[in-house]
């Protein structure tokens, strides 16, 4: 069947499976794969450092489907191509084949930090005369416009199944993530938070 490629598609935003991928490369969404970079001379890309942070708690209870990527915020299309094969699991994707049960003893720590932004220029007319090129010779989808520099860490923690315990571990999970977040400054652990994390 033959794929139709619009050039009018909308942006997409997506964690990267596969992390060889440029600004200007073309990009086959259905199978997250960077393709070649198009030949343009574009004008200076736009870089902006941000230098922020985000740190999340979940709790393994809170989603039915019990997704690991769903959770983190890997979108559904990506999601998919996964579980279809049409993706390879590298990195973060691994997640896919988490073999344990998710449940109300599960905890995901999913931190990011974005260092820095980078952004092609804004020369749609440019890029879409070598896209209608490109496109025809290859399975491209989208152009990489921008990207974003950083980490992603996911920890998933399996907790005792035992209520008090439980709870002990989540005081400590709490503290670091306030802390990872900048929500706190003042980050200390008492003798039983240290105890707590023999647990873990």
């Amino acid at each position: 069947m033959k794929r139709t490629q619009d050039l009018s598609l909308l942006p997409i935003k997506r964690t990267a499976i596969d992390c060889s991928g440029r600004l200007g490369s073309l990009y086959d969404a259905c199978e997250d794969q960077p393709l070649r970079i198009l030949d343009i001379n574009f004008q200076q890309p736009f870089i902006e450092f941000h230098e922020k942070a985000q740190c999340i708690l979940e709790n393994g209870d809170k989603n039915a489907q019990r997704n690991l990527l769903e959770l983190i915020h890997i979108d559904e299309q990506l999601r998919l191509s996964l579980l279809l094969g049409l993706t390879s699991k590298n990195g973060i994707a691994t997640l896919v084949d988490y073999p344990h049960t998710i449940n109300e003893y599960t905890r995901i720590l999913h931190y990011y930090y974005i260092h820095r932004e980078e952004r092609l220029p804004d020369e749609m007319q440019k890029i879409r005369d070598r896209l209608e090129l490109g496109l025809s010779k290859t399975n491209a989808t989208h152009i990489i416009t921008g990207v974003s520099w950083g980490v992603d860490i996911v920890v998933i923690l399996q907790l005792p199944p035992e209520y008090d315990v439980a709870k002990r571990i989540d005081n400590v999970l709490e503290k670091y993530r306030a802390y990872l977040n900048g929500d706190s400054n003042d980050f200390k652990l008492t003798r039983e938070d240290l105890d707590s994390n023999k647990h873990i």
